[in-house]
Parts: structure tokens; C-alpha cells; sequence
């Protein structure tokens, strides 16, 4: 059956990206224009199921647009604004408006919104189906439509239409580079150079930077990493009379700028040029709704022409990994997976490097829980050496003498403050850590 054909009219680009990459998700087809006249061309072409229209674009206001072609031949429209008054709504309603949606756009009431539209029985996504994203999807597979995303998408959106310092702050692999190129691929002024901060970085280097980047942008990758003399040369240059403008862009990691600053890494006067606009992108493991079409449009990346799927086991294994390298552990994981079983169609967690997951691998393989492992082995060596006469209460002495001994330790080795923290008899407490054949003081 022939997919629903989705027309977006919306002149922020990465918000037209998103949107088409979640309505190709749902088994639509789409095509994205930023004025209204490009819509005019559209809606004269036939071929539309349903409009997505933007009400404030750069060509006029989407309101005109929907007097001018009253009805749309048939074809439903939905509106979005970040004007949703209800004077809006209502003139919206009466040109006969089917959803009207406000900015930052709620992805969910959007697929629901989708699902409805189409002339086809809702099916969910399964997590191993293979994703087909198109080019200009591609971009947007970083963003996704995670609920933890949406400020982060409305900020990149907000980015790419102004001239304005941006920092990206994120932990190491969330892609911070990424969106930083992705504002500069859609801003208005053109052209983008990169530096990356490294401890050595000299003033000779800072100052071809600036001049390199006069009149367009300047991402500085790892800002903090600079040295004193190199963040002062830096700011040097850009505040030289014959300096042309530049907008200024910096990544930086998960503790962001202010951070760097109290913490002497960071010259103040930096801080201050930059802090107009941060990104801030959530780890992997807080936007896990976005992992089975990352990890798909990471395997279609890897595979190529060849039809490849991720088992739902696998997929489950993925969902309950912390991810501590985020969107670059997840790439190179589905790398790996690619190359070693390049012979498989399907792969599961079998195929797995044996570094991966060990805690999150041991429901599906029955194996033991590291502290359970630690814990047998302890169990042995005490029965071993006690030709199993222990009772349970010797047991659990021992055990509870252990864990409250690791807790004096983090309480400063003082039980008074140990006793007050856990709630318990300092007498007590004093009786439970004395070792066995041990004196009491008390």
C-alpha cells in the first residue's frame, strides 16, 4: 500500500528535519518547504494527505495562506505556532484546521496526531525492524523525539536562527560537535572553523583561528582545555580593532562553563561572551526512547545496501546498558557487530564483544550478579574454614560487621557520626564492629 504523503511547511529546519524523520518512522512519506510559496507548489501538485503548516513564516502568515486556498482540496492541515493564542486557534478552527499544535511541538500528541491521519491501521515500530532513514533524516538521528529532548531540540532550532555565542554542553560521546556543526550547517551566516583546544594550543594558532573565521563562526571544541595565555590570546584577538566579527561557538563537557570558571580552568571574561545560549544534551541513558531508531539508523549506516536487523533480545539488552560513552559507544558497538558477524542477517547478544554488559547479560544467560559471584565465594571460604559449623547468626554478624565497618569509613572513622547517621545505639554500634574474641571497652 501506498505510504500517506506529508507536506511540512516550516522555515526552522532542524525542526522540519525532526519532524520528518519521526513522520518516515511511522511509515510516511514527507517533503519539507520554508515559505509559502514552495507550499503553493506543493499543494498544486496534488499527491498530499495531510499538511503540517507553520503560521508565522518568512513569506507571510500561515493564516492568509489558509484563506488563500480555503479547503485545500480536500487535504486536512494542521497548524503550529509559537503564538498559540486563542485568537489564532479559533481562526485556525474556523478555516477548518484539524489540530493545532504549539511550539515546542509534543512529538507524542504529533504521532498520535499521524497515526490517526493515515488511512492505515496504527502499527507500532518494532525495536529490530530496520529503520530507512533518508539523508536528511540522517541529521535528526541525533536529536530524536524523546521527551528529554525537546527543550534541546527547541534550543537548536532557536540556534540556527540567530547570530548569537552557543555553547554545547553534554557528556563525552553525546555529540556535542555534531549539533555544533548542525547549527552552523542551518544558520544564516555561512561558513564554520574549528578549533580543538588542546593543553599545548599556542596564541599563534588562536590568532589564525580568528582571522580564519572572520565574518562567519568559529567552534572552538573543548574550550576549557586552552591554556591561560591561549583563552587571553584568544581574547585578545577577538577584541582587536581590525578583527572582523565572529560568532563565537565552544563544546564542553557534562559540568559546563560556569563550573570551569569557579574552578580556575576558564577565564571569566570567555564565560561572559559565551553564555548567552547553551545546548545542554542528555546521556544516552536518560533518552532511551530514541535508542531502537539510533541503533537501526546506525546499523543501516554500517550495513549499507544489505537488509540487517537487531534482534528484540538484543534490543533489550541495550535498554538496560548505562551507555557511559553514549552515542559513540552505541556507534561503534553496532561497528563491531557489523564487521565480526558480517556473515549473520540477524544479530542478537550473542553476538556481544564479552566486555559488554555483563550485569545487564546475566538475567538472559543465567549467570550471577557480581556482588551475588563475590558473595558465594565468601560463603565458601567461611564454611570451608569452619568445616560448615558456622550458624546463620555467626554469619550474619560477620557480614553486617563488614558492611558497617565500610560505612565508618565513610563517615570519617568516627562512629559517633556513623551512629547518628544510621540511627542506631553508639553502644550498640560499638558491640556490632568489635571482632570476635575482641575485649569490649564499654
Amino acid at each position: 500500500m501506498k505510504p500517506p504523503r506529508l507536506l511540512i511547511v516550516e522555515d526552522n529546519r532542524p525542526l522540519a528535519l525532526a519532524i520528518s524523520a519521526l513522520a518516515e518512522r511511522h511509515d510516511w512519506r514527507s517533503v519539507m518547504v520554508p515559505t509559502l510559496a514552495r507550499a503553493d507548489e506543493e499543494l498544486g501538485r496534488g499527491d498530499l494527505d495531510l499538511i503540517l503548516l507553520d503560521l508565522g513564516l518568512p513569506d507571510g502568515n500561515g493564516l492568509d495562506f489558509l484563506k488563500k486556498n480555503r479547503g485545500m482540496g480536500g487535504v486536512p492541515v494542521a497548524v503550529m505556532t509559537a503564538h498559540g493564542d486563542v485568537e489564532n486557534a479559533i481562526a485556525a478552527r474556523k478555516l477548518g484546521v484539524t489540530a493545532f499544535f504549539d511550539k515546542p511541538v509534543d512529538f507524542e500528541k504529533l504521532v498520535s496526531f499521524l497515526e490517526a491521519s493515515s488511512s492505515r491501521e496504527p502499527s507500532p515500530r518494532k525495536a529490530d525492524e530496520k529503520e530507512a532513514l533518508s539523508g536528511k533524516a540522517a541529521a535528526t538521528a541525533l536529536i530524536g523525539a524523546a521527551a528529554g529532548m525537546r527543550k534541546v531540540f527547541q534550543l537548536i532550532a532557536q540556534a540556527c536562527a540567530t547570530s548569537e555565542p552557543v555553547v554545547v554542553r553534554g557528556e563525552i560521546g553525546t555529540g556535542k560537535t555534531h549539533v555544533a556543526r548542525l547549527i552552523q550547517e542551518h544558520a544564516a551566516r555561512g561558513g564554520c572553523h574549528y578549533l580543538q583546544a588542546l593543553p599545548d594550543t599556542d596564541a599563534v594558532a588562536c590568532d589564525q583561528a580568528v582571522a580564519e573565521a572572520a565574518g562567519a563562526s568559529l567552534l572552538i571544541e573543548n574550550l576549557p582545555a586552552l591554556s591561560p595565555v591561549a583563552q587571553k590570546a584568544l581574547i585578545n584577538r577577538l577584541d582587536h580593532p581590525g578583527t572582523e566579527p565572529v560568532r563565537l561557538m565552544a563544546t564542553v563537557d557534562e559540568e559546563g562553563l560556569h563550573a570551569k570558571v569557579m574552578a580556575g580552568k576558564l577565564l571569566p571574561d570567555l564565560y561572559y561572551r559565551l553564555q548567552v545560549l547553551e545546548i545542554d544534551l542528555p546521556p544516552l541513558r536518560d533518552r532511551l526512547d530514541d535508542l531502537p531508531a539510533l541503533a537501526s539508523y546506525f546499523l543501516g549506516e554500517q550495513s549499507g545496501s544489505r537488509s540487517r536487523r537487531l534482534s528484540s533480545g538484543l534490543m533489550e539488552m541495550f535498554q538496560k546498558h548505562s551507555w557511559p560513552g553514549n552515542l559513540h559507544e552505541l556507534r561503534n558497538l553496532i561497528r563491531y557487530l557489523v564487521v565480526a558477524h558480517s556473515e549473520l542477517a540477524e544479530l542478537t547478544s550473542a553476538q556481544l564483544p564479552p566486555y559488554f554488559g555483563a550485569q545487564a547479560a546475566a538475567p538472559e544467560n543465567g549467570q550471577k550478579e557480581p556482588f551475588d559471584h563475590h558473595l558465594d565465594e565468601w560463603l565458601d571460604r567461611q564454611l570451608e574454614g569452619n568445616d560448615g559449623a558456622l550458624s546463620y547468626r555467626e554469619l550474619h554478624a560477620d557480614l553486617e560487621r563488614r558492611l558497617l565497618k565500610l560505612l565508618l569509613n565513610r563517615h570519617d572513622n568516627k562512629p559517633s557520626h556513623l551512629a547518628r547517621a544510621m540511627k542506631i545505639n553508639r553502644v550498640t554500634l560499638r558491640k556490632k564492629l568489635q571482632d570476635p574474641g575482641e575485649d569490649s571497652n564499654d
